[in-house]
């Protein structure tokens, strides 16, 4: 399974980021991504349909203020998530199951 996601400005303060679920194979698994994301993420089903071979496709959005909030609840999708820009190119920003948030510079610890 392969979720993209992608923005639009809805205005000037706010924009809208949506979701697509791709190759979704069986309905068990697409009704549980569907309860999922409109129950535990709060997101409202915008999309679906059937590809070529026969595997479902979903469409989901979710309205965010800034970009900062969207890469903050992004962050904690339980799929591998990938952003892309108006071009159609990923963005480098790791989403979902490809953050890791023990990755990076190590902290300093204050001593006392």
């Amino acid at each position: 399974m392969k979720v993209s996601a992608w923005t639009t400005r809805v205005d000037e303060s706010q924009y809208r980021y949506r979701l697509q679920f791709d190759n979704i194979e069986g309905k068990r698994k697409r009704n549980r991504i569907m309860k999922e994301m409109v129950e535990v993420y709060e997101c409202e089903e915008s999309g679906g349909g059937y590809t070529k071979g026969g595997n479902y496709i979903l469409l989901f959005s979710k309205d965010f203020a800034s970009p900062k909030e969207w890469i903050k609840w992004a962050r904690k999708l339980a799929y591998p998530v990938v952003e892309y820009n108006s071009k159609a190119k990923p963005k480098p920003i790791k989403l979902g199951t490809n953050y890791d948030p023990k990755r990076g510079r190590k902290r300093k610890v204050p001593s006392e």
